[in-house]
């Protein structure tokens, strides 16, 4: 397995765990004194998401198409 797979595999992991929690999303809540935060983890898994997909664009081979115009 290519490591751009693995990349693209954890990318796709992470998107299946953030759309199977926001079906019920939870509440922010603490617990012992440590505060769980709904949004913050669900906007931190969603930048995760956007990291992974610009690492995913910069291994992936590209052209470059130019034309000249008379």
């Amino acid at each position: 397995m290519a490591a751009i797979d693995n990349i693209i595999l954890a990318r796709d992991q992470i998107a299946v765990n953030l759309a199977a929690e926001t079906a019920s999303p939870k509440p922010s809540y603490s617990i012992d004194g440590e505060a769980v935060d709904w949004v913050t983890w669900a906007k931190s898994q969603q930048d995760r998401i956007e990291q992974l997909n610009r690492t995913i664009n910069a291994m992936r081979p590209y052209v470059v198409t130019t034309r000249q115009t008379l």
